[in-house]
Parts: structure tokens; sequence; C-alpha cells
């Protein structure tokens, strides 16, 4: 939900090109059409539903329905089983295309974090 409210509103202030979700209710963010969409959501899931709506369709869009292979719905959000959904549902030729430029190549990632002093 994060990453799509940081592409809905900081599209001008960042070169955002690629957003992957996994179970997140991310129908009713006004993504812009130059950020690629690819958004897994298990059909036992309810929490890609809690927006009440469809994600939106779109030559940048692709939403990958899967069958749930969890027990019950506390297994269906579960980060494990979206990862086989992922492991066993790739993305179109283009969305993988955008993912394989994200994830090729040099490049230089610096974390930060807060620590609280003593």
């Amino acid at each position: 939900i994060t990453a799509a409210a940081f592409a809905q509103d900081y599209i001008g202030t960042y070169n955002i090109q690629q957003l992957v979700t996994a179970g997140a209710p991310i129908g009713r963010f006004d993504i812009p059409s130059s950020v690629n969409v690819l958004a897994y959501e298990s059909t036992a899931d309810p929490v890609p539903r809690l927006d009440g709506t469809e994600n939106p369709t779109g030559s940048n869009w692709q939403t990958i329905h899967a069958d749930d292979t969890g027990t019950g719905a506390t297994k269906s959000h579960d980060d494990v089983l979206y990862a086989k959904m992922a492991a066993g549902n790739p993305p179109d030729a283009a969305q993988q295309a955008s993912i394989n430029q994200f994830l090729g190549g040099d490049g230089t990632v610096t974390d930060y974090y807060a620590t609280k002093s003593k």
C-alpha cells in the first residue's frame, strides 16, 4: 500500500518505474500510466479486496490472480504463499522486461535507519 501511495504521490519527484505488490488493496490508487504495476492477489485472501474495487486494467498494469494454497484466511495472506504464487505465475513479457531492468546492472543502494541514543 505504501509503495502504491508513493508511486501515486511522488512520480514527479522520483523516477518510479515499477511497482510489484503481493496481497495489497491498491485498486483505488491513481498510479500514473508511466509506472508498470504487477499485483499478485490470492483468490482466498480478503486483504486485496479491502478497497472495494478491482484493480484497473491497462498496458502498464497486470494483476495475477491465483488460487490460495494455504488453509484459512490467515494463511492466505502469507508472504511465503505469495512467493510461491509469484514463482508459479510469472508476469507477462513486458512486465518481466521492466522488472529485469530494475534488477539488472550495477547500482548503489543506501539504507538509512534511525537509532535511539541511550
